[in-house]
């Protein structure tokens, strides 16, 4: 029996440890604390956000490493780069600048020479969680055309014999070291399109497409808040680094160009309205709302603010057949419901009854059975 017990409690530690929260938001019973380190063992990966499209199974799923800006200073007889990093989980290999060729130099983390090792064909180095700032150098006799970067480093800051490069030719292989255009700077721009999707569901949910596009210099954005008040990010599907900040606004790591970022949320309950809030930083000044019924529920219209042209106000191509709406700050969407169940209004049911003298003959005895389906008038 005590074998049984133990077993038990070992399942039950496994089930709150492997499950896809944080591990500090699993409050764990006291009788199985000594038993949490063991459980934990090479799997303090959970511990960190995990991309919405895979299965939170394997360690590569999960996102422990947040960078900072890379800050790149080249020349004729070499580089100096710069980068800051958040490390959460366990400890992590940290991929640098380079490769084979070109090996990074002198490198420091936080300010003490660290040995760096190739791993996967890139120069990396192993530190524990925490916050880092990583520097080094490169040396050589003729610049080369091109340097390998990280695929994380999103941000990507260039100085090019003194002069800043505005627009940074990055390719799958690495960063052009060109010099930097003739002529005056680009000055920084950016401009934001919200089309969102709310979809009646239980609980209700919504779809938010924000497209920027930007000009200027590679540099950090706040959108926001993005999301209504009450819903909740589940998912984010970005082509730039993002991350919701703890206020509800989505930090972006934005360069030159178009860009598309998708967010799906939830609200606490169904809701009969959903209102737009104040366009706050760089949000634009009006949204365009569409809304998908959900007639297994209920009979539903959208109602409220002016309805538009889903073919020439841009809506994405996914739900042009759905009705449109364009929202101004402070104005609401409202879900009127017109019946509950399935399109048709109709109840279609069948009454079976069977009756029986009684044996005084002054009444009767009845068993009625009601088949059907029932769509209104609860």
């Amino acid at each position: 029996m005590r074998d049984v017990r133990r077993f038990r409690c070992f399942l039950l530690l496994v089930c709150l440890v492997w499950s896809p929260v944080q591990a500090g938001e699993v409050a764990v019973p006291e009788a199985l604390r000594d038993w949490q380190q063991w459980v934990l063992k090479d799997k303090a990966y959970r511990q960190c956000p995990f991309f919405f499209d895979r299965g939170a199974s394997r360690e590569a799923d999960f996102a422990c490493v947040w960078p900072g800006p890379l800050e790149l200073a080249v020349d004729a007889d070499g580089a100096r780069f710069n980068q800051t990093y958040a490390l959460r989980g366990s400890e992590q290999w940290l991929p640098l600048p380079g490769d084979g060729r070109h090996w990074p130099e002198r490198v420091t983390v936080n300010g003490q020479p660290t040995p760096v090792v190739m791993r996967g064909g890139q120069p990396s180095l192993w530190v524990e969680a925490g916050a880092y700032r990583v520097s080094g150098s490169f040396s050589w006799e003729e610049r080369p055309g091109l340097l390998a970067l990280p695929e994380r480093s999103g941000l990507l800051s260039l100085t090019v014999d003194g002069d800043a490069i505005a627009h940074p030719v990055r390719t799958s292989e690495g960063v052009f070291l060109g010099k930097a255009q003739p002529g005056a700077k680009e000055r920084n721009a950016l401009r934001a399109e919200v089309y969102r999707l709310v979809k009646d569901d239980v609980p209700t949910r919504l779809t938010t497409i924000l497209f920027v596009n930007a000009s200027g210099e590679i540099r950090e954005e706040l959108f926001g808040p993005l999301l209504p008040e009450g819903f909740v990010p589940l998912a984010i599907d970005a082509d730039l680094p993002a991350r919701f900040e703890a206020d509800g606004k989505l930090r972006l790591q934005v360069r030159p160009g178009e860009w598309r970022i998708e967010v799906e949320a939830r609200a606490a309950d169904v809701l009969d309205a959903v209102a737009l809030g104040e366009a706050e930083a760089n949000l634009p000044g009006s949204e365009i709302w569409s809304y998908r019924p959900n007639v297994g529920q209920r009979v539903t219209q959208a109602e409220g603010p002016a309805s538009v042209d889903p073919e020439q106000t841009g809506v994405p191509d996914e739900w042009r057949q759905l009705p449109a709406f364009r929202l101004q700050p402070g104005e609401a969407l409202r879900i009127a419901e017109r019946s509950r169940g399935l399109g048709a209004a109709d109840n279609e049911l069948a009454l079976d009854r069977e009756m029986w003298l009684d044996f005084a003959g002054s009444g009767f005895l009845a068993a009625d059975r009601i088949t059907g389906t029932m769509r209104r008038g609860w």
